[in-house]
């Protein structure tokens, strides 16, 4: 829908939680989204930077910045934190067809078209740049993500099939997660080594 994706950017922000006792931000947090942007680009990841800063917790990170550079060229953009005083959950595509922008809490979606986006019919669009098109709100069936994931889980068991997420794309995530606790500690961009799908 939003064509050749540019930029696939996260905010996840919440109020402190008394709950987590062994892990910082990014393992708690910012692992949906490093897994979000991984199914959305199926693609290596070339190189990955994080900024940290710790301020309510004296041995780990609790604001995260992130960046991730695709091997198509697509940039993804984490922002992340347990200082902000309301929980936000927010999603957005940046696409050559247009912008698409979801609230992960309220479960909505919405399509914000370019009207200017390059077609078959019209070759001349691509030296026009961006412009408003239409707005288009996407029905997306509503569901609670923990729920759809233990009953995804617990048919995978029934049934003899993988889960949709299998614990490859879940240490896959994690290794990433970890990698940008070490960008934000050491100050510096890692380059990926190994292949992802």
């Amino acid at each position: 829908m939003a064509g050749r994706i540019y930029k696939i950017a996260a905010q996840r922000l919440s109020p402190y939680p008394t709950r987590i006792g062994d892990a910082g931000v990014v393992i708690d947090l910012a692992s949906h989204d490093i897994d979000l942007m991984r199914h959305l680009m199926p693609e290596p990841i070339l190189r990955i930077y994080g900024e940290t800063l710790q301020s309510i917790n004296s041995d780990r990170e609790d604001l995260f910045n992130g960046l991730i550079r695709f091997a198509s060229g697509a940039i993804g953009v984490l922002d992340i934190n347990w200082m902000t005083p309301t929980k936000v959950r927010r999603l957005s595509v940046t696409g050559a067809r247009g912008f698409l922008e979801c609230d992960l809490l309220s479960q909505e979606l919405f399509f914000y078209e370019n009207e200017n986006a390059p077609s078959q019919w019209d070759a001349l669009s691509v030296l026009r740049g961006v412009s408003e098109g239409n707005i288009l709100g996407i029905r997306i069936q509503r569901h609670e993500p923990l729920d759809a994931e233990l009953t995804d889980f617990v048919a995978a068991v029934r049934d003899g099939r993988p889960p949709m997420v299998t614990g490859e794309d879940g240490l896959d995530t994690l290794r990433l997660a970890l990698q940008f606790v070490r960008s934000g500690v050491e100050g510096r961009a890692a380059v990926m080594s190994e292949k992802q799908p």
